[in-house]
């Protein structure tokens, strides 16, 4: 190798070029051994690879006149172990991966086909149309419906005060749908067309407090 060449094109381009590429294949295969052993083994080689490279260092430090060939042979020794293992790893290991993520597919698609589908949930959570469910107590309704499907509709009054309460729409009719004396539960009969109803306790003094509105769909 002439000076000239040396100097234009081996050390500012062939030796980084080289180097980085050396550096990335060194990596890999060494990723390759690593995901082929189990955990614990994978430690131990980082480990001992570790040591290897310390072990150098300190004899480089130790004996600072060593001979280049000295160096390259320990150096290439190292490097050629971790590629042959690694090309050996590599088919290894990756179909270990593949066999592992197919079991996590398997697990998951199977967790997936147990699960209730969402609309079976539902129906199962959904309330008795038919049915129109008031809570009062002492002066309020602690709950209430807001919505509703059109049609004749059961109006259960569940009276959990010490008053008498009652639930009256007055758009309907001035008369209370249903009635209830403290601890009792009432029920009675309505039938609701599209629109928002307003309802109350007709109870002089209740319905200040004791009011709310109905969507009938």
């Amino acid at each position: 190798m002439n000076d000239d060449f040396r100097q234009r094109v081996f050390l500012p381009v062939i030796m980084p070029v080289g180097a980085v590429i050396g550096f990335f294949g060194f990596a890999f295969m060494l990723s390759r051994i690593l995901l082929a052993v189990e955990e614990m083994a994978s430690t131990t080689i980082a480990l001992g690879l570790a040591a290897y490279i310390l072990a150098i260092a300190a004899i480089v430090s130790a004996k600072p006149r060593i001979t280049s060939r000295a160096l390259f042979v320990g150096v290439t020794l190292g490097i050629v172990a971790i590629v042959a293992a690694g090309t050996i790893a590599a088919s290894i290991g990756m179909r270990e991966l593949h066999a592992e993520d197919g079991g996590e597919a398997a697990a998951s698609s199977g967790d997936q086909s147990s699960a209730p589908a969402p609309t079976e949930a539902a129906d199962a959570a959904a309330p008795d149309s038919d049915q129109l469910e008031f809570t009062a107590i002492d002066i309020s309704f602690d709950s209430a419906p807001e919505t509703a499907s059109a049609g004749r509709k059961q109006v259960t009054l569940v009276n959990d005060g010490q008053a008498q309460h009652n639930v009256t729409f007055p758009e309907l009719d001035d008369a209370p749908v249903v009635e209830a004396d403290p601890g009792e539960t009432g029920t009675g009969q309505i039938d609701l067309d599209p629109g928002t109803y307003k309802f109350i306790c007709s109870v002089p003094g209740h319905e200040g407090t004791m009011n709310g509105e109905l969507t009938v769909e």
